[in-house]
């Protein structure tokens, strides 16, 4: 009887303790989780204020950015078909930055956070600030807070727009024959 009494006790000890640590783990701070390898916040990306910024990061090479949030029903559907890890081996054999650029708000900001720390393959993320936010909107759409999301964009090695507007990344044999037909 002692023996089944201290065995309930040792299993309630261990209970506990692997709750502690449950708890411990989902009670961090966002801030303090890790990304993956893949996943890339580009560094102070918070004080990008225009395009031109941020592509100054990545010259000489072509950049494609992909506008999207975390409240948009189509841009959550590109990233839960997988539709993205299927370009990736054209994006790697043209040597094209790939970048995602959120248009969260500060409000959803964790919810962005925690949605791209489950992306399964190399990007580039931020969160626009709203100069970033703006600049976009007038140079895409030709005003601000007039935009229509997802939306990608291509820039050449050079960074000069090559589209505004690139086709679903979910047609992806579409996508892939405009992007080779205007990097030529």
């Amino acid at each position: 009887m002692r023996c089944l009494v201290l065995i309930l006790i040792l299993l309630c000890l261990d209970y506990g303790i692997t709750k502690a640590n449950q708890k411990s783990y989902f009670e961090k701070p966002i801030s303090e989780k890790q990304f993956t390898d893949s996943i890339i916040l580009i560094k102070d990306y918070q004080k990008i204020n225009n395009l031109n910024e941020l592509l100054e990061k990545f010259k000489g090479r072509p950049v494609m950015i992909d506008l999207w949030a975390t409240w948009c029903p189509p841009c959550i559907k590109a990233f839960n078909e997988k539709s993205y890890a299927h370009l990736l081996p054209f994006i790697d054999k043209n040597n094209i930055v790939l970048i995602f650029i959120s248009f969260d708000s500060n409000e959803t900001s964790t919810d962005w956070k925690n949605f791209i720390q489950n992306l399964d393959f190399k990007s580039y993320h931020l969160r626009c600030n709203q100069n970033l936010k703006d600049n976009l909107t007038e140079i895409i759409w030709g005003g601000k807070n007039v935009y229509s999301i997802p939306n990608a964009m291509l820039f050449d090695s050079n960074h000069k727009i090559m589209a505004k507007t690139l086709p679903s990344v979910e047609d992806i044999i579409k996508l892939e024959d405009t992007i080779t037909e205007l990097l030529k």
